[in-house]
């Protein structure tokens, strides 16, 4: 996606049995750092850290609900997140790939694609369910029916069957999820036949403009969840309900952000050239190429380690002699990275 969205969802609630809606003074707020329709595309080297994510939780209420899916960025381990608590206290479990795949809980990762909402506590629609065959084709159904766009969604209860997988592989080259997530080179399955309490977390996107970044296409619900006891779990594929209950937070308000690389500047003197990249988003980008392309036909380039959001780098390309003539200047040239614009990357030298 290549565009900051962020809208006030005005939403009519049309109850049916069973849903109790409780009254709220604040507005539910989604974060969303990175698309699922970038990060599928292999956008893995923009990614957010829990220091940036704390100063956006900060300035809620302590007794805010948390609620928050995503995954990290680890070689050959990127997992699934699952993010929960309040405000005022709330983890990062991580569903390890590798054997026994149990949840861990992290204090320290890069995170590629994170959504968190934050949920006034009493606004909430709780929507019991009992033996439920297939959960999310029922919730999507009943979501749909109250005119619902967005929320986000927490479900606690007993399962008779949860069929999940833990990504392990995320290739820089892009996964199609066309077929759903299959593929032993990329995830990890498993499926859970025994009735067991799970804690799920996931959000609900109506609109096929809100799926390419919550989610992807056709499927309005994204879901994370683990089993209490066993403390293992990952992206929930399909499950069946025994007796549970939903608990709806309705999202008034999101937010995606990106990063934006651009070169702001380009000083060239006796036997140097001097650059100013910029990072004018919110994510920080690790591997940004520039590139320095001479009249002579010669292409000077160098990556850089990481880039945070809103800094400014300077950097330098020393040439054997004389003031070279300097044609444009680029950074990201292959498109590694898909950030919020792509139209700002070159710079034309005059």
């Amino acid at each position: 996606m290549k565009r900051v969205i962020s809208s006030v969802l005005v939403v009519m609630l049309i109850l049916s049995s069973g849903a109790i809606l409780a009254q709220a003074e604040k507005q539910n707020k989604l974060f969303v750092y990175n698309s699922t329709y970038d990060l599928l595309k292999g956008d893995i080297w923009e990614y957010i850290t829990l220091s940036e994510i704390k100063i956006d939780l900060n300035s809620y209420p302590k007794d805010y609900i948390i609620i928050g899916i995503g995954t990290t960025n680890q070689h050959y381990r990127v997992g699934e997140l699952i993010v929960a608590g309040t405000v005022g206290d709330y983890k990062f479990l991580w569903a390890d790939p590798n054997y026994p795949h149990k949840l861990k809980s992290l204090d320290k990762a890069e995170f590629p694609y994170l959504q968190i909402a934050v949920c006034a506590p009493g606004k909430v629609l709780k929507l019991p369910l009992r033996e439920v065959v297939d959960l999310h084709k029922y919730l999507a159904d009943r979501l749909e029916g109250m005119k619902i766009k967005l929320a986000a969604i927490k479900i606690v209860g007993d399962f008779s069957r949860v069929d999940y997988t833990i990504a392990y592989n995320l290739p820089k080259s892009g996964l199609d999820l066309s077929g759903g997530h299959v593929g032993d080179e990329y995830f990890r399955s498993f499926s859970e036949d025994q009735v067991g309490e799970w804690m799920m977390r996931g959000t609900y996107s109506q609109a096929q403009e809100l799926q390419l970044i919550n989610s992807t296409p056709g499927k309005p619900l994204h879901i994370h969840g683990y089993n209490h006891q066993k403390m293992q779990g990952g992206h929930i594929g399909y499950a069946e309900v025994k007796r549970a209950t939903a608990m709806i937070y309705v999202i008034d308000e999101y937010e995606l952000f990106e990063s934006d690389l651009s070169i702001e500047g380009v000083e060239i003197e006796e036997g140097m050239i001097t650059v100013q990249a910029v990072n004018r988003g919110w994510m920080m980008v690790k591997n940004a190429v520039i590139e320095v392309n001479l009249a002579d036909g010669k292409v000077l380039s160098t990556a850089l380690a990481n880039m945070r959001p809103f800094s400014e780098v300077e950097v330098k390309f020393e040439v054997s002699e004389g003031v070279p003539e300097v044609v444009l200047v680029r950074i990201d040239p292959r498109n590694d990275i898909l950030e919020l614009r792509e139209d700002n990357n070159v710079f034309v030298v005059h």
